[in-house]
């Protein structure tokens, strides 16, 4: 039996989200996010999880993060800029530190890649997150990646 997946392509440039929410590993509890706009990039849902009509009308919808970028070889296109958020207990120092550190000034790669492989005192809290606030094309694939149907509708 096919399995069968929801690929999301967005419509329009820039307008893709990749969100890191984080906290501190040690110590109080800090958090803070980091959200890469990007470019372009596919998302992914489960067939049981459709995309619906109020979500492509708001110009909201939601990748499964567990399938983007791991099960499916989704090469985003690029990092457009960033957009930040510190709780207050970070100081105007400590955020230019960390806004550094996660764009890649510690050499240990950018996002995801400096939190999983730096020596620091962060990590993700859940998952990633991966959201488009744009038009959208919906196909229906199986778990190669094959397309099956194009053009699919959100669900009512």
């Amino acid at each position: 039996m096919t399995t069968k997946y929801f690929r999301i392509t967005p419509l329009v440039q820039g307008r893709t989200y990749v969100v890191h929410n984080i906290v501190s590993r040690d110590g109080d509890k800090r958090i803070w996010t980091a959200t890469q706009i990007i470019g372009s990039q596919l998302g992914y849902r489960h067939f049981e999880n459709p995309i619906e009509q109020h979500e492509v009308d708001d110009e909201l919808i939601y990748s499964d993060p567990k399938l983007s970028g791991y099960q499916f070889d989704d090469e985003f296109d690029y990092i457009c800029g960033y957009e930040y958020w510190f709780d207050d207990s970070f100081n105007d120092e400590e955020q230019a530190l960390l806004i550094t550190l996660y764009e890649g000034g510690s050499g240990d790669g950018i996002g995801a890649a400096w939190l999983e492989t730096g020596d620091h005192n962060w990590k993700l809290e859940d998952n990633e997150e991966l959201r488009f606030e744009c038009p959208i094309k919906i196909d229906l694939i199986d778990e190669n990646g094959d397309l099956l149907e194009e053009d699919i509708q959100p669900i009512q």
